[in-house]
């Protein structure tokens, strides 16, 4: 799982890209590294 360990090894600014169908980042460090500007962006595939 992509944690927010792993987030913060990131460069600022990275994105990260998720095409997995699986649940393998923390959606909590996700938005956490968002909205912190630590991620320059993120997308992610959704199967509904």
């Amino acid at each position: 799982m992509i944690s927010d360990e792993e987030v913060q090894l990131m460069k600022d600014g990275a994105f990260l890209v998720n095409t997995s169908r699986g649940a393998i980042v923390d959606e909590k460090a996700l938005l956490k590294a968002l909205k912190s500007g630590k991620l320059g962006g993120a997308a992610r595939r959704r199967h509904l």
